[in-house]
């Protein structure tokens, strides 16, 4: 299944590199189109095929997607206020740098969802167990700091005193 779950990666990041980000050399959209493609690569492998899924499947799932959305409206918040980032600079000059970065976007997205894609084209019935419990607080400590984390470099960045 990860050839279709490259499939709908690629689609979705192509689209918008050729709709908005090379007609407009804008990166405007890249984050937020990098959450979408996540969103859309969990929720294939969730739908792909007609079965009940386990608690483990939905709870790394669920766990995906929270993440996503939050990474994903941090970076377009940020990406609204500056305007533009000028990592972008350099690679908007060709189009085919340009895509490439939407491309390696796209090999991002499956790369950090191998496993949950991976939980969610097996057979689980396997019962949760300390384990996943385990597992699941640990994402919780990494979640909650990756948001303050960005909290502070948000707050950092909008004092003038902070910037050269």
């Amino acid at each position: 299944q990860l050839e279709l779950y490259a499939v709908v990666a690629l689609s979705i990041q192509w689209a918008v590199f050729f709709l908005h980000g090379l007609p407009r050399r804008s990166e405007a959209l890249y984050d937020l189109s990098g959450s979408a493609t996540h969103l859309a690569v969990v929720v294939a492998s969730l739908v792909s095929e007609q079965r009940v899924r386990s608690p483990r499947q939905i709870l790394c799932a669920v766990a995906s997607i929270v993440w996503l959305t939050r990474l994903g409206t941090f970076l377009y918040v940020r990406i609204t206020k500056d305007a533009k980032d000028e990592r972008f600079d350099s690679l908007k000059k060709s189009g085919i740098t340009f895509m490439g970065a939407w491309t390696i976007q796209a090999l991002w997205v499956l790369l950090i969802q191998t496993p949950v894609l991976l939980v969610n084209d097996t057979d689980d019935n396997i019962p949760s167990s300390a384990i996943d419990a385990l597992a699941a607080a640990g994402w919780i400590v990494g979640f909650c700091t990756e948001f303050l984390a960005d909290v502070q470099k948000f707050t950092f960045r909008a004092d003038p005193a902070n910037r050269h």
